[in-house]
């Protein structure tokens, strides 16, 4: 939770820049604007992957909550999310080195018009393939992983699914916050690539720049889906788990 935040700390900081830019005034550098979309690539996707990661271990937690193999894996968490940080701001580095390069123009471009990496296949590729599609499908197998072990859970049945069904609604509630704020971003970069950097309709250069302030918005959401039901969504899960855990040990004690 705490590189969840830092990441959408990186993103609030950029705010002030583009609040700055689209009020008309002047003075931003094509550095700044450049740091500054670095650190918003660094937000999107450092976001996407600790989501990812957070999916998986709540599934894993539900999923084998005796598995000391599971506990053990929890304890390199720190080491995950370093790794997770290397990969992000190396790959928004890179991307943003090869856009300055190809882009010399003023900061009337600051924050407006199409980013140069989105006609490059190759970064276009990794970004839908390692920066959404795969934790995508982990975040889909992971919620369903969860809304299954969920609704076979014993604790669950027996206390009326009450638990239980606090468990299933954060993890849709999750899912869809995920698709909200990354699946239009990505979709139209799809779309503004085969456009082969010719021009682009204004319609389309609209549509883009709501997306990218879509994927904005979990900044906020993060706060509501994550770290205000975190402790409710342990304590669920630690309900659960005691409760199914002292029913598989009396059925191995009768057995």
């Amino acid at each position: 939770m705490t590189n969840l935040a830092i990441a959408d700390f990186l993103l609030v900081s950029t705010l002030p820049f583009r609040i700055h830019y689209h009020l008309g005034f002047k003075g931003l550098s094509q550095r700044t604007c450049e740091v500054a979309g670095l650190l918003l690539l660094a937000n999107m996707y450092g976001s996407i992957l600790l989501l990812t990661c957070i999916s998986l271990d709540r599934c894993l937690a539900v999923g084998f909550p005796l598995s000391s193999r599971v506990r053990e894996g929890r304890k390199k968490s720190p080491l995950v999310c370093l790794v997770i940080w290397l990969l992000t701001i190396g790959a928004s580095i890179q991307t943003y080195l090869a856009n300055s390069k190809s882009n010399k123009s003023s900061t009337e471009s600051c924050f407006s018009g199409i980013p140069k990496y989105a006609f490059k296949l190759s970064t276009l590729a990794s970004s839908l393939t390692i920066g959404f599609g795969i934790p995508l499908i982990i975040m889909v197998l992971c919620s369903w992983g969860l809304v299954r072990a969920v609704s076979k859970s014993h604790a669950a049945q027996m206390s009326g699914f009450t638990d239980g069904w606090k468990i299933q609604r954060l993890v849709v509630i999750n899912l869809a916050i995920f698709l909200f704020c990354f699946l239009p971003y990505h979709t139209m970069l799809v779309v503004i690539y085969f456009y082969n950097n010719k021009s682009i309709p204004c319609s389309v250069l609209s549509a883009y720049n709501y997306t990218l302030m879509v994927t904005c918005l979990n900044a906020i959401f993060d706060p509501l889906a994550y770290y205000f039901n975190s402790e409710n969504f342990r304590q669920n899960v630690a309900h659960e788990n005691f409760f199914d855990g002292n029913i598989r040990s009396r059925a191995l004690a009768s057995t």
